[in-house]
């Protein structure tokens, strides 16, 4: 890769680590809960794209869950991050994968809320599930028509 190209990359995942931050801030203790409303989630559809924007992505996810007041969600919630990022990388049907992550966000951050703050053990999963395949899909719409633009396939495609 050309000395132009890592600069560009580095600078793009240090964004998408800030955007991922301080889209999370405004809804505070919401990003933790057994209501599991993250926005900033939205950007780790990225990874489906091009994988260049995994370390931002779970850079950005680590940064938040630091605050999470959960004692170990900044090793379970940014693992899960990774792990939802390969699965949208990897796996090529956009639906199944979309479906994947979520699911892989449901299971683990339900557990992770059964044992740390004692919910229900389904009502978790299925709670974090659901929100997190809203999000997901909601995104994947809006990265969709986000990418018609040339100026951004360029960015995120390449």
């Amino acid at each position: 890769m050309e000395r132009k190209k890592i600069i560009q990359t580095i600078t793009l995942n240090a964004l998408i680590l800030a955007l991922y931050y301080v889209f999370s801030l405004p809804l505070g203790q919401l990003n933790y809960g057994i209501i599991n409303i993250r926005i900033s989630e939205v950007f780790i559809l990225l990874a489906m794209f091009n994988k260049k924007f995994i370390p931002g992505l779970v850079g950005g996810c680590l940064l938040v869950n630091i605050f999470s007041g959960l004692p170990f969600d900044w090793l379970i919630g940014t693992g899960q991050t990774l792990i939802a990022c390969f699965i949208l990388y990897f796996i090529k049907n956009k639906y199944v994968s979309l479906f994947l992550a979520a699911l892989s966000c449901g299971v683990i951050i339900g557990v992770e809320l059964h044992f740390f703050v004692n919910e229900p053990l389904w009502l978790a999963m299925g709670s974090v599930l659901l929100s997190e395949l809203i999000i997901l899909t909601i995104g994947y719409f809006i990265w969709k028509a986000a990418l018609k633009n040339s100026a951004i396939q360029r960015l995120i495609l390449e």
